[in-house]
């Protein structure tokens, strides 16, 4: 049945079913497997989760296909079981899949590992961490290639100009490739620096502290004690 069912990719731009028709429940269930069976099933490729393991072998990063079992089970050790009816179909959440008509995987938190792995998820998706520097070197040194070769040399008079347009076409790279946090783009739109501060802090100029310190110990200068 699910097979049969033809995938819609535009579903996602669509309505959901009216809570005040008179059939809704027949729309929401219609809408659940229409959703499902374009947002729900998993396709492994290698541009998305296939990977290869330590010893070679294709493997999907996700764990696809999944264990099938007809029923949810929890066992007295902690681990559970999701009911698994279609081994690459995500679990999901039918109120949710029907309103938002997108992919959604519903897990089980407990106090263990799952929790940690989805708080730092959670944290490092929402604040955007700085990427790695050799990653932004290698963006870096594509974009100098391609804007050496599709660059016009009769247009640039001079080392300056030519340095000036390198550094403008490696800002666009970096402003287009970068992921930045929400918190950082709303700081530069209200124009509040790059930095965050708790306190207030005041210039504190070391050469007059020096000066003093000459002045009362003159000893200081040629490293005596005196």
């Amino acid at each position: 049945m699910v097979k049969e069912t033809p995938r819609e990719t535009q579903i996602a731009y669509s309505r959901p079913p009216d809570p005040g028709d008179s059939n809704w429940k027949a729309h929401f269930e219609e809408r659940l497997r229409r959703v499902v069976r374009s947002q729900q099933m998993h396709v492994c490729s290698w541009a998305t989760c296939k990977r290869y393991d330590s010893h070679g072998h294709p493997v999907c990063k996700c764990r696809a296909p999944w264990e099938l079992s007809e029923d949810t089970k929890v066992f007295a050790n902690g681990e559970y079981i999701i009911r698994h009816r279609i081994p690459f179909m995500n679990n999901f959440n039918p109120p949710l899949s029907v309103t938002l008509n997108c992919n959604n995987d519903i897990k089980l938190l407990t106090n263990g590992s799952d929790t940690k792995h989805i708080m730092w998820y959670s944290t490092l998706y929402q604040s955007k961490k700085q990427g790695k520097s050799h990653n932004l070197s290698t963006l870096l040194a594509e974009a100098y290639m391609y804007h050496d070769s599709k660059s016009d040399t009769d247009c640039v008079s001079g080392v300056v100009d030519w340095n000036r347009l390198l550094v403008f076409q490696c800002e666009n790279t970096i402003n287009c490739q970068t992921e930045l946090s929400a918190q950082q783009v709303i700081a530069y739109l209200m124009n509040w620096g790059d930095t965050f501060r708790s306190h207030r802090y005041v210039p504190f100029h070391w050469s007059v502290v020096q000066r003093h310190l000459l002045a009362v110990y003159p000893g200081l200068a040629n490293g005596s004690d005196a």
